[in-house]
């Protein structure tokens, strides 16, 4: 999949769907630090630098979860330019507060169709990953 191919053109194949889902599971993986970048500096915003989500999170908090959904949603309009829009963000964690599962509905242009995609992923908050005997 070449750059120019997936961010520089409207349309998708069925195979990309499968990129996109690759990029959210990383997206989610990589940590991105805490610090406020001022609208000022907007090549910073979009750069490497604020890639991923913040993984501070305190997840038993509903109004913190309501936060985690929108700073996802922000990341994914921010770093996933073939999703033409996402319509739903959200998580559940486990039991035992290790294990976080995302689920994101969106929709996507493949040819010359708009389709939904639902995307599902789940991580480790202990280590970002989750063992193979836990799912």
């Amino acid at each position: 999949m070449s750059f120019a191919r997936t961010f520089l053109t409207e349309h998708l194949s069925s195979s990309d769907q499968d990129g996109i889902g690759l990029h959210v599971e990383q997206m989610l993986e990589a940590v991105a630090p805490e610090w406020p970048v001022p609208d000022s500096l907007p090549h910073v915003r979009a750069s490497n630098l604020c890639f991923g989500v913040p993984m501070n999170w305190a997840l038993n908090d509903a109004d913190r979860q309501q936060q985690v959904c929108r700073t996802l949603r922000r990341k994914l309009d921010q770093f996933e330019p073939r999703l033409l829009s996402v319509q739903q963000v959200s998580m559940q964690e486990d039991e035992a507060g290790n294990i976080v599962s995302f689920v994101i509905r969106a929709e996507v242009r493949i040819g010359d169709t708009d389709e939904g995609i639902e995307l599902q992923t789940r991580l480790s908050l202990f280590d970002q990953q989750v063992e193979g005997d836990s799912l």
